[in-house]
């Protein structure tokens, strides 16, 4: 199979779901989970269950004005963001996300962001990969002519393939 982007999902109320997804890619990399891929996918961490973690941030906030003992910012159980991005760089993710399938926040960027880079970088590649097959075939690309010396540009059609997997 082949990825364009992989998300590593864990649940934000749960520090240990996020160490277990992190453990399971280490595994998987040893094991040659991507060994069949022609271009690196992009890699985030993903902190779902967003909704709740702020739930019990904003519970543990009253309590506190309740009570003179001092608590940590986040509820011991749960993930900040900024531990969170820090673990994603250490696994050579693009980046951390959060998002909450209940409340819709955050999922634009995890779905509509990511997919229009996704897009993005397949283009690239088909532009490069077409671009060589033209340079194979001794086929000129525009920028490599003088435009004083030419009127207009000629690529045989059979030369112009595109693939639907996009490499």
């Amino acid at each position: 199979m082949k990825w364009d982007a992989i998300f590593l999902c864990f649940d934000t109320m749960d520090k240990i779901s996020m160490f277990s997804i992190m453990s399971w890619w280490h595994h998987a990399i040893v094991d040659g989970f991507l060994e069949s891929q022609r271009f690196v996918p992009m890699l985030y961490l993903v902190g779902m269950k967003k909704d709740l973690r702020e739930q019990r941030f904003l519970e543990r906030a009253e309590r506190r004005t309740r009570t003179p003992a001092s608590f940590p910012p986040f509820p011991l159980c749960c993930v900040c963001p900024a531990d969170a991005a820090w673990h994603a760089g250490q696994i050579g993710a693009e980046g951390y996300l959060e998002c909450s399938a209940l409340t819709g926040d955050g999922m634009d960027r995890v779905i509509e962001d990511v997919g229009i880079e996704a897009t993005r970088r397949t283009i690239m590649r088909m532009n490069e990969a077409a671009a060589a097959d033209l340079a194979a075939h001794g086929v000129q690309s525009r920028r490599d002519v003088d435009s004083s010396e030419a009127c207009c540009s000629f690529v045989p059609w059979e030369m112009v393939a595109f693939t639907s997997s996009g490499e």
